[in-house]
């Protein structure tokens, strides 16, 4: 009897990022983007599935520029990522955009009757540093008005290292200690460093010019033919397979209420009621 063809190894990877991905401690792998996989890689029996756990956000960019045979479940479609990296045409969550974070009596100054914030404008007139998390996107839009401003300001654009775990609440250990003036991040991430950190900073938050529309979450791989079949094969899943929402529903319930609304508005618009996107949803 012929032996059996070996099956294809797909990685995933994933960052230290309670709740989300947790690769450590006693809750390690029941992150809520770990049950998710679980669930997901459940219904791919013909691939075998690894774990590279707790890499940074910039470690996973250079796999997939490499292009190894990874997959990861949290990756913001772009252009540029476009060109090593395949995604799903199912997509699973809806983000809503990235705000301006700061300590509320120094947004004070920028908060225009809660009008979106210019960031050229804000740049331009005066000294403020706004810190960024290296290898991170923000979306197509937003991507593009850092580059700019990251160009015209190299010594107050700061690219800062982080641990994967601290994420944006390592950004905001900067902010607390006078390093940087502003971030950039999502309310839901602000929550969860308000949980953890009793002493994390009175953080206030602002819309950002430009930036509007909601960032819709799929599964990537590296674009190899290993990486094309794992795409192929979840978009191939049946939409009642599995639970596609669970990770949506997770996420809203982290939202202050307005965004709330808006997010839940947003994922009945472009999301399938069983997960999955529309045909006719737009995709940024």
């Amino acid at each position: 009897m012929a032996e059996s063809s070996p099956k294809p190894v797909v990685m995933w990877t994933t960052l230290n990022y309670p709740p989300w991905e947790i690769a450590s401690g006693p809750l390690q792998d029941k992150g809520i983007l770990d049950l998710f996989r679980k669930d997901l890689v459940a219904h791919l029996p013909q691939f075998h599935h690894e774990l590279q756990a707790g890499i940074t956000s910039e470690r996973r960019e250079s796999l997939l520029r490499r292009r190894m045979d990874v997959c990861e479940l949290s990756m913001i479609e772009t252009p540029k990522r476009l060109r090593y990296t395949v995604f799903t045409r199912r997509k699973y969550q809806i983000l809503a955009p990235p705000r301006l974070i700061g300590e509320r009596r120094d947004m004070l100054a920028l908060d225009n009757a809660g009008r979106a914030v210019n960031l050229a404008q804000m740049m331009e007139s005066g000294g403020l540093r706004l810190g960024l998390l290296a290898g991170r996107s923000y979306g197509v839009d937003l991507d593009a008005q850092l580059a700019t401003l990251s160009q015209h300001y190299p010594d107050r654009v700061l690219m800062l290292k982080t641990t994967s775990e601290s994420g944006l609440g390592g950004l905001i250990q900067h902010l607390k200690h006078k390093r940087i003036d502003l971030t950039i991040g999502y309310s839901y991430e602000a929550e969860t460093v308000r949980r953890s950190d009793p002493d994390h900073p009175n953080l206030a938050f602002l819309p950002i010019q430009g930036v509007a529309k909601p960032l819709v979450i799929g599964i990537s791989c590296a674009d190899t033919a290993i990486g094309r079949q794992v795409v192929n094969a979840i978009d191939a899943l049946p939409a009642n397979a599995m639970d596609f929402w669970q990770v949506e529903r997770a996420y809203e319930a982290m939202l202050p209420p307005e965004e709330r609304r808006w997010v839940m508005e947003q994922a009945a618009q472009h999301l399938h009621p069983v997960g999955g996107v529309k045909d006719n949803a737009q995709q940024e």
